[in-house]
Order: structure tokens, then C-alpha cells, then sequence
């Protein structure tokens, strides 16, 4: 699969020295530009899953028909991503040297940054000390900076794409995932985007127009990649974080976890929203883990006392005042008790009489109206009440007819439905799935049949462009699925289909929902309020390309509606433990069907 020692490209312009690492979408070779006799980095585009190299060559091929279109797609965003980097100025910034295309695909040369990669380095040396973490991190928030300025995210920032140059300084490598959008936050191309577990954003799960994006999604890697730095380890997955939090290790500073706890808050609202707020954390202090809830009440004032003249003795009397045995105000009596008189720490305390009337006031008439109250419910349970006399008009006894419960579950086509008292009546399994908590099969919005690959280029009535279908939303004005596209009706058949999204509603909003699981799947156990009947969602998360995302942690299902503000997207519903929402998602993403039937 890769080229060997010694390999010439270009007409021997580079010769290949060794393999540094292979990606998903790439091959990165140390070489020697062999003219000026300098050691550079070449990238070869090589997709790991769709490539193969003719044996004994250097020619890259992709064997299965089905998978040209999309390797070819990723083909042309690798030579632009070159062309891009190479357009761009910042010594933070890996500087591209060249671009060409041979062997059937595409490589482009860049500087060879002799040290390392920071994973690397805190893998062999554990983790850095606050103030390196702080410094590469912030050489790398300036590159960030560059690039949000132009529209675009990096969105793959991680340790590992993080080497230094020949002067220790940060540089930011690997494009391959990176994305230009516009002003409202939609990428201007169709490609999926990927993620690295720990170090990408709860929303970057989301593919395809669905996805907003924005710099707070860089700031959220940014804030994990200093996590890594500083305490050696990768940080928990971001659904993790969503639901239990940061736990923060032991002999972090307030003021760096200050800033670390920031960038990675779950929610990219919360999170700062450019690179220069970030970088502003690290000029915060942090509030105290706890704060008082109220301010302390000032002491009462007392008369000044005189002045005297100076005593050899040291001053023995208390510096603070006895507290009240209460957590109420003072009463006039008490003020006279503890009020610090001119001549001395306590002024004279009145009489036994006063004392005792003093006592009267505070206790007396709450004990004597307690005790009314007790005597007042004891008459009211002890004496019988007179009966008002009643005139009952002559009305023939009912008769009692015993009817036979409907029943709640039955068959249709082999497959089980429950009635939950709503409109319709609900499956109690996914399409595909062998059992109630299995995950089921996945599909793209108006396709009938699972497939290997989820991606805008195989996906039906799709034609060229996520804004242009040959069939619903603008096409021909159609906003709910065609019974011959419902992957319901196709795979179990009878009267089952997918629902509507106003029945999806009222499945969310007429039915009591607890997180359970079943099947040793994790999902929601959904019971009607009307008679107790229930299904159970599990969490199958979504297929995009040929792999699954989400799973055990989301629960992604399809209606049979577009959005009529988007026809580009289907809506649908979506869970996690902690929330229950609705679904807007472009089509192509593969999800599960929960069916329905009249």
C-alpha cells in the first residue's frame, strides 16, 4: 500500500525516504526535494477504505464501481486544501511548497517540522507544564484566528496535528477535514464532516446541511487539546461531557482549568465565540468554587466612646459581639441586652420583671394561639356535623353491563403493534431490528433499503446539488413521503408506514417518557398516560459514509415530513438522556424507522 524507499516522483524531482503515518484520507512520506537537497514532507492522497495500489506499481485505483464518484469528490478537496494552505501566510500554519497530480492521484509537499508532534511528546514525556501547554495552545488559537477571518474551520484540532518547527513553535497541520462556510453558518460544500473523539464538539456528530458551523467549534477542540497538554491524557467524549460533566484532575490550576472548563462547556452558546475571547480567559480569574449567598449583616452601631488616656494593660476585652440565639432581627429587648454601653462591654441588663415580660411577648401568644387551633380541629373531628335533608327524585336503579377491555397489542404482517391511545398505533420495534431493543436497519430519507454507504452522492432523487432533488420539496412541491418510497411499507408491508411528524409530536407529548433500557441497549421507555400500554426507543445514533455515530448515546428517527421552512431536510425526532427534541437533517444520513399503522 505504500510507496517504497526510494521512490521518484515528479521526474525525480522527490524522492520518497520513509512513511511518517497513514490517516484515513492520506499517506504522509519524509522525502528529499533532491534539487536543492532539502528534506521535505509529501502527502499522498490514498482514501484507506476505497484505495489499492496495483501491485508492483505506484498507480492508485479504486476498485468498486460505487465508491469512484466519492473518491474522486475527496480527490478534487485534497488538491484545493493544498492550493488553499499554500495561499495562506502564518507562521503557525504548515507552508505547502507544491501541488501535482500522478500515479492516478494527487500529492502536495510541505515543510518537514523536525519536532514532532505535541501527542508524541507528552506520550514519551507526560504531560507539559502550564506554561508550555499555554504557549503552544495560544500559537495555535493565533493560526485559528488567521483562518476565521477567511471564512473557514480547521476542524480536526488535536495534539497530533499540532508539530513543532526547527524553533519549538506550534504549527497546525492536516486540512483534510477543514470547511469554508458562509455568513449563515452553512458549509459551502457537501463533503461529511469527520471528528476525533474527545477533541470534537457534541454538535460536529451532526453531518451534512443539518450542521451549523462557526469558530466556537474550533474553540471547543482548542480547550481539549490544552486539556490533553496539561494533564496527559485525551478528555472524555464530548456526549460524555454533555451529560456528566468535566471532572477536574488533581493539581490543575484554578486558572488554567478556568479556561479549559470554558472552551469545552457542552453547549457551543456557552462556550466563548471567537478566538480573542478565548484567549481572554487566560487573562480571568477565576470566581471561588463557592460563594456566600448573602452579604454578612453589619454590626449595630454604637455610641463612640470617649477617649482615655493610655493604659499600660493590654485591652482584654472581646473584639466580637455574642451572637443572637436567633436567626431573626433583634428585638427592642434583646438590642438593650447586647448593645456595647461607653463605659463598659455590657450596659446594666434590666430587672426580673422586665426579663419575664420580655419572655410573655416572644413566647406566650404563639404557644396560646397554637393551642386554640388544637382544640378547634379536635371539636371539628369529634362532633358529628347535622345532615342537610335530601330530596331524592325517583330514579330507576342502573344496570351494571360489563364490557371487554380493547385490547393493546396485535399483529399486522407478522409484526406486533401497540395502542397507546393516540391516533395511530405504534410498532413495538425499529425496521430491521429482531427484537424491541435492537437497533434496527438504517435509511436515508426516501430511500427503501439499508446500503453500505450514506452519502449525498448515492442518495435518491438527489441531483448534484444539496438544494436540487428530482423529486419532493421544490421539485414537485411534495413535503411528505409517496407510500413507494417508505421504507416501512416496503420492508414489512400491510398497512405499516413511517409517521408523520405531528404524530411523532403527539407520541412526545401525550406519553410519559423514563430512561431505561432493554436488551442491554440504553433508550426510552415511552407509556401512555390513557392505559399504561408502552414501547421502548433505543439509541441506534445515525450512519453517515460507512460508519455509525451516536450509538447507545442518541436516538435519531425519521418522519415521513419535510421541514416546510427547508425542504432540503426531513424532520424527524432525536433524544439523549438529558433531552428530547425534534430532528431537522438533510436526507442523506442514514437513520432509524419506528413504524406506524392506522
Amino acid at each position: 500500500m505504500l510507496l517504497q524507499s526510494g521512490t521518484l516522483l515528479q521526474n525525480g524531482k522527490y524522492r520518497i525516504i520513509r512513511s511518517l503515518g497513514q490517516g484515513g484520507f492520506g499517506i504522509t512520506y519524509e522525502a528529499e526535494q533532491v534539487n536543492l537537497g532539502r528534506k521535505v514532507a509529501l502527502k499522498e492522497f490514498f482514501m484507506k477504505d476505497s484505495c489499492q495500489r496495483v501491485p508492483d506499481t505506484m498507480e492508485v485505483y479504486v476498485p468498486i464501481e460505487e465508491n469512484r464518484a466519492q473518491v474522486l469528490q475527496f480527490l478534487r478537496k485534497f488538491i484545493r486544501e493544498a492550493k488553499m494552505i499554500a495561499s495562506l501566510d502564518h507562521p503557525h500554519i504548515v507552508r505547502v511548497l507544491d501541488v501535482f497530480e500522478e500515479n492516478g492521484t494527487a500529492y502536495y509537499v510541505m515543510d518537514n517540522l523536525v519536532g514532532g508532534s505535541l501527542s508524541k511528546i507528552v506520550a514519551q514525556n507526560g504531560p507539559l507544564s502550564e506554561a508550555e501547554a499555554e504557549k503552544y495552545v495560544r500559537q495555535v488559537a493565533a493560526a485559528l484566528q488567521d483562518i476565521h477571518s477567511r471564512g473557514m474551520l480547521h476542524l480536526d484540532v488535536k495534539p497530533s496535528n499540532i508539530l513543532l518547527n526547527a524553533k519549538g513553535e506550534a504549527v497546525l497541520i492536516d486540512f483534510g477535514i477543514s470547511k469554508y462556510y458562509d455568513a449563515d453558518g452553512e458549509p459551502t460544500s457537501s463533503t461529511p464532516v469527520g471528528l476525533s473523539r474527545g477533541f470534537a464538539p457534541l454538535e460536529q456528530m451532526m453531518t451534512g446541511r443539518g450542521l451549523k458551523l462557526g469558530p466556537p467549534m474550533d474553540i471547543y477542540a482548542l480547550g481539549a487539546t490544552l486539556y490533553y497538554l496539561a494533564i496527559g491524557c485525551v478528555p472524555p467524549d464530548a456526549t460524555f461531557v454533555n451529560e456528566e460533566g468535566l471532572v477536574r484532575p488533581e493539581g490543575i490550576s484554578d486558572r488554567l482549568w478556568h479556561v479549559i472548563e470554558s472552551a469545552m462547556q457542552p453547549r457551543r452558546k456557552d462556550r466563548p465565540q471567537d478566538i480573542a475571547s478565548f484567549l481572554s480567559l487566560f487573562c480571568e480569574s477565576p470566581l471561588p468554587e463557592s460563594e456566600p449567598e448573602s452579604e454578612p449583616e453589619s454590626e449595630p452601631e454604637s455610641e463612640p466612646e470617649p477617649e482615655s488616656t493610655p493604659s499600660s494593660e493590654p485591652d482584654q476585652r472581646p473584639k466580637q459581639e455574642p451572637e443572637l440565639d436567633s436567626g431573626s432581627e433583634p428585638t427592642q429587648d434583646e438590642t438593650l441586652l447586647r448593645t456595647p454601653g461607653p463605659e463598659s462591654d455590657l450596659a446594666p441588663g434590666p430587672d426580673l420583671a422586665t426579663q419575664f415580660v420580655a419572655w410573655l411577648r416572644r413566647w406566650l401568644w404563639p404557644v396560646v394561639a397554637g393551642i386554640f387551633v388544637l382544640l378547634a380541629l379536635v371539636l371539628f373531628l369529634v362532633f358529628p356535623r347535622p345532615e342537610k335533608n335530601v330530596v331524592v327524585p325517583n330514579v330507576p336503579p342502573t344496570v351494571r353491563v360489563d364490557v371487554a377491555p380493547l385490547p393493546t397489542t396485535g399483529i399486522i404482517e407478522g409484526h406486533q403493534w401497540v395502542d397507546l391511545g393516540l391516533s395511530v398505533k405504534w410498532a413495538d420495534r425499529n425496521v430491521g431490528a429482531s427484537a424491541p431493543g435492537d437497533f434496527g436497519s438504517y435509511f436515508a430519507w426516501g430511500e427503501i433499503s439499508k446500503k453500505r454507504y450514506y452519502t449525498w452522492d448515492n442518495l435518491k432523487y438527489w441531483n448534484n446539488s444539496t438544494e436540487s432533488f428530482t423529486k419532493y420539496g421544490a421539485a414537485d412541491g411534495k413535503m411528505s413521503l409517496d407510500i413507494s418510497d417508505d421504507a416501512a411499507r416496503a420492508q414489512w408491508g400491510g398497512t405499516w408506514r413511517t409517521p408523520t411528524f405531528e404524530e411523532i409530536k403527539e407520541l412526545k407529548e401525550k406519553c410519559i417518557w423514563e430512561w431505561s433500557s432493554q436488551n442491554n441497549r440504553a433508550g426510552f421507555r415511552v407509556t401512555s398516560t390513557v392505559n399504561g400500554a408502552s414501547i421502548f426507543l433505543p439509541t441506534p445514533g445515525c450512519r453517515s459514509e460507512n460508519k455509525r455515530f451516536s450509538a447507545d448515546t442518541y436516538g435519531y428517527y425519521w418522519s415521513s415530513s419535510l421541514n416546510p421552512d427547508n425542504p432540503e431536510h426531513a424532520q424527524g425526532l432525536y433524544f439523549t438522556r438529558n433531552s428530547i427534541g425534534w430532528l431537522d437533517s438533510s436526507r442523506q444520513i442514514g437513520r432509524s424507522v419506528r413504524p406506524v399503522s392506522e
